[in-house]
């Protein structure tokens, strides 16, 4: 769940957010996909994915959206009928991805996308999320593993207990050791 700033003010595009309420914040392309899934589990795939396109678009536009998916994630084309609740937990990490791309994001928000999931797993869903940042989507992920994100960031930043503690370029702050094992262990 995103938490109300405290204090400043959230940019997009040059216009102040901050207040927006959140459905209004996805119809203008910033969409979270928060830690877990949130799917629906007596849904199949295809109905999940289609719950992603909620701000009304023709079916032609939706069908569209659909096709992008289905591009990225080949599977979820060949089980659309399956019920959602009889996916693996990596499974439905990406369905939870491909039901963000639905909503024509700009920029996906996207929450510890590997946590509890098995290293092969891991791999295959950061595979996904280099093949959204490729499509030419924006991404803000959230990770406390830097092996994750190394290779996929253009730039950290590193917070402790919610203060921002050092942020640059990823090739950078990525390669600083002493920084890696002070804060990533």
């Amino acid at each position: 769940m995103l938490e109300p700033p405290r204090a400043g003010q959230v940019l997009w595009n040059g216009t102040d957010i901050t207040r927006w309420r959140p459905d209004v914040i996805a119809a203008a392309g910033v969409v979270h996909i928060p830690q877990g899934d949130l799917l629906f589990p007596e849904m199949t795939v295809t109905e999940n994915l289609l719950m992603g396109a909620f701000h009304r678009p023709t079916w032609a536009e939706r069908k569209a959206r659909l096709e992008r998916v289905y591009e990225l994630f080949p599977w979820l084309k060949e089980r659309g009928g399956q019920l959602t609740r009889t996916l693996s937990g990596g499974e439905r990490r990406m369905l939870a991805l491909g039901r963000g791309l639905m909503s024509k994001a700009d920029i996906l928000l996207i929450d510890e996308p590997s946590l509890g999931l098995a290293p092969l797993t891991t791999e295959q869903i950061y595979a996904s999320i280099h093949k959204v940042k490729e499509s030419g989507i924006a991404l803000l992920l959230a990770d406390e593993n830097a092996n994750h994100v190394a290779g996929l960031a253009d730039r950290v930043y590193l917070l402790e207990t919610g203060s921002l503690v050092r942020e640059g370029p990823a090739d950078k702050l990525l390669k600083d050791q002493a920084l890696l094992e002070s804060y990533l262990g």
